[in-house]
């Protein structure tokens, strides 16, 4: 239902679960917003390069450490692939599916920064 209402708005981050997170926190939220914000445009370029290299451990470990940060945001579409897409590099398999999870996910989190941008702005 979340992800089908933040859709139906034109959104993809959800900041629920990180508000509660922060307990009242401003600060905590600015620090999460601006880690994802500066951080992800340099994975999905990793993310990326590891596909076109076939590198399956390399693209495992970025996949990997993005998850946290997807989470924090509330880019609830894409948990799934995320996790689908960890598993299928770690066990090479499935080798075909990857780059269309690969394409989801990268344009989900994308498309998330000028809208956490957004936030960011609010909150200042």
């Amino acid at each position: 239902m979340e992800e089908q209402a933040s859709n139906l708005r034109g959104k993809h981050a959800d900041l629920t679960y990180l508000r509660g997170l922060a307990k009242g926190s401003n600060a905590f939220i600015i620090q999460m917003l601006g880690i994802y914000i500066s951080q992800t445009p340099a994975a999905i370029e990793r993310i990326d390069k590891a596909l076109a290299q076939a590198d399956w451990k390399t693209l495992r470990l970025v996949v990997h450490k993005i998850k946290p940060s997807t989470m924090f945001v509330g880019l609830n579409e894409i948990s799934k692939d995320i996790l689908q897409l960890e598993d299928y590099a770690a066990a090479e398999s499935d080798l075909d599916k990857i780059p269309a999870l690969v394409e989801k996910i990268k344009r989900v989190c994308l498309e998330a920064i000028p809208e956490l941008k957004e936030e960011l702005e609010k909150l200042k």
